[in-house]
């Protein structure tokens, strides 16, 4: 192969990209926006990172969206976000009775 061949070979997957987008229903507008708001800091790629992430919401859809470099990159980080998304879930299952002024536990009373 000459070089200017292996030149146009390079570029072409240098340019090559994967792109995933995810759109999972939420129970409510809140919880989007506070999973998306979780999720947030972890979509700040710096330099050396294959993907890059947005998450975004609309009314109760959290919908992210990856763009990588190439499909082991963007398997890698649509498992990690839907991992965040999941563990944010749980958290706010289980504060959520607490904000909803669900179960409380038993004050106790000083006795004077």
């Amino acid at each position: 192969m000459r070089a200017n061949q292996q030149s146009k070979n390079h570029q072409l997957r240098k340019k090559a990209q994967a792109n995933l987008t995810i759109i999972i229903d939420m129970p409510d507008p809140k919880t989007a926006k506070t999973i998306r708001d979780s999720i947030r800091p972890e979509t700040e790629a710096g330099k050396g990172f294959r993907s890059k992430t947005t998450a975004t919401t609309r009314g109760n859809k959290l919908q992210i969206g990856i763009t990588a470099s190439d499909l082991v990159a963007l398997r890698a980080a649509s498992n990690s976000f839907l991992h965040f998304v999941s563990v944010g879930l749980k958290g706010v299952s289980a504060v959520a009775p607490f904000y909803r002024g669900g179960p409380k536990r038993a004050s106790r009373r000083r006795v004077p």
